[in-house]
């Protein structure tokens, strides 16, 4: 069952269909297709060619040069400059005669500075043995220090709850933040520490906002034990990428893992992690729409989902193929300690240069042995970004494919025509993007 919220953008897409507002805002539509549509795009200040198509069955955009993608929302915050999607979805509920619930106030934007305390605490406890650990990984003091790593001591479930006690920290608060948690009691509620509650033993990695502040925290098990888990993070959800106040910039490095994005960091390699293969949603892309270049570099074992997320970057993505040297898990991590900081850095500006597009990598990955009647049914979704972007761009990209297959270009190109026709927006959304898989694992 729909939530109300869900219900009211429901009634929005209905009442004010994305094209009315583009149309309302001095947009020209052009028809391309039974539901599509395309424009120029907002979002990286299209000029000549229209590479924005408007999906009208779906009440969905999505711009296969830049990546922005999304509904009538996420084009409001564009071109009205609503600070976040709750604010532009109360706007537009209003400007057709609804109401958006006010629900219960959150405090979960750690508005006490609770996550910056915390954070401050647990630098505190960082012993010479973590010190020793993260040097190994290749980061110095003065650097682990710079981004306030800290450290959850074992056997410590109190120690941040007192402190926050100390200075005068609501209970409600600091639970709404994720820190604490409630563990139960014979006598009532008991709170705990949420990095130490199984124990402790956490180094804690803060996530800095642009004013300094810490906005998100997560720990790695430090000594490394069989009864808890590797990372940690903390129950309120997954809200920002971490680093991400670094964006825009002309060119990034989305990484796995946040010691990943500390390892280019350290060589003064923008970079932003995203918790995990599964931290990057579908509205994170719209945060890169100004910069140039995004460069995907997830671990060795999580290759095929780097290609998926740099197509969904359009032409400005790019993915980064690290060394088989480092084993099938190895990561930018790995390749510092492996390299050191020098050999790292200049290695690692290597890898950018030489880094293909998603759409490059894809083809890449296709089975040399595929038939040539196969290639339809198994890289539909590539075929349709293909048909998407320019001219050029698209004969590029479908030359390889006639050299790897010997598909006529006039073929190749009738087919990436109708791969677009008949493939929905949400193809390009998510972890749907990469090509299928002929053998089917």
């Amino acid at each position: 069952m729909p939530t109300a919220v869900e219900s009211v953008l429901g009634e929005i897409r209905e009442r004010l269909p994305l094209t009315k507002y583009l149309v309302s805002k001095g947009f020209k539509l052009r028809q391309t297709g039974r539901n599509r549509m395309v424009a120029l795009c907002p979002f990286h200040a299209d000029k000549r060619r229209p590479n924005m198509v408007i999906y009208t069955d779906e009440h969905r955009f999505h711009c296969y040069c830049c990546g922005a993608r999304g509904d009538v929302v996420d084009m409001a915050r564009c071109l009205d400059g609503y600070l976040n999607f709750t604010t532009a979805l109360r706007a537009l509920a209003a400007s057709v005669g609804l109401s958006l619930p006010h629900g219960r106030p959150q405090i979960s934007e750690d508005r006490g500075g609770i996550l910056t305390l915390a954070a401050k605490l647990y630098a505190e406890h960082l012993g010479s043995d973590v010190l020793a650990y993260l040097g190994r990984r290749g980061f110095p003091e003065a650097f682990v220090r710079k981004w306030r790593i800290g450290y959850a001591p074992q056997k410590s479930p109190q120690l941040l709850r007192d402190f926050l006690r100390q200075h005068t920290v609501a209970p409600e608060a600091a639970l709404a933040s994720g820190v604490l948690i409630e563990a139960g009691a014979r006598d009532g509620r008991l709170l705990r520490d949420f990095f130490g509650n199984g124990g402790g033993g956490y180094i804690v990695f803060p996530n800095p906002a642009r004013d300094g502040g810490i906005i998100d925290l997560q720990g790695r098990a430090f000594p490394n034990g069989s009864n808890k888990p590797k990372y940690l993070n903390l129950p309120k959800g997954r809200r920002y990428l971490f680093n991400e106040s670094i964006v825009p910039r002309s060119s990034v490095i989305l990484t796995e893992g946040i010691p990943d994005a500390l390892s280019c960091l350290l060589v003064d390699q923008p970079a932003v992690a995203v918790y995990g293969t599964s931290g990057f949603s579908d509205r994170s892309v719209n945060q890169f729409v100004l910069c140039r270049r995004i460069y995907v570099a997830f671990d060795l074992d999580a290759h095929r989902h780097s290609v998926e997320i740099a197509m969904q970057f359009g032409l400005r993505g790019r993915v980064v193929m690290l060394p088989e040297s480092l084993g099938r898990n190895g990561d930018l991590n790995d390749f510092l300690m492996q390299r050191g900081a020098a050999s790292f850095s200049n290695d690692l500006t290597q890898l950018l240069q030489t880094a293909d597009t998603g759409y490059g990598a894809a083809i890449n990955e296709l089975p040399t042995d595929l038939q040539p009647y196969d290639l339809f049914e198994s890289a539909t979704s590539l075929l349709a970004a293909l048909g998407a972007v320019d001219p050029i761009s698209r004969d590029v990209y479908l030359q390889r494919l006639h050299v790897k297959y010997g598909i006529a270009m006039d073929t190749l190109r009738d087919a990436a025509r109708e791969a677009l026709f008949m493939t929905p927006s949400t193809t390009f959304s998510g972890t749907s993007l990469g090509v299928a898989d002929p053998t089917g694992h």
